[in-house]
């Protein structure tokens, strides 16, 4: 019985990857502000801008359009 109640204490560690890849994300996002619009790289290579993306906590760094 001492087996489950010292499983069922360890934290879960889905929601361990799931803080770490968050944050991961959020590190991407930036904001320009010259044109108040939250942009990352994409895949692609080019930028992709995000105009309904709260701002709060991003950084500022102009894009590579306004550039």
């Amino acid at each position: 019985m001492e087996w489950v109640i010292k499983k069922m204490l360890r934290p879960s560690p889905k929601t361990l990857k799931h803080n770490a890849n968050h944050a991961h994300i959020e590190r991407k996002l930036k904001l320009c502000p010259s044109c108040d619009m939250v942009w990352s790289i994409a895949t692609g290579g080019h930028a992709a801008r995000y105009t309904d993306m709260p701002t709060y906590g991003l950084k500022r760094i102009k894009c590579t359009i306004c550039k």
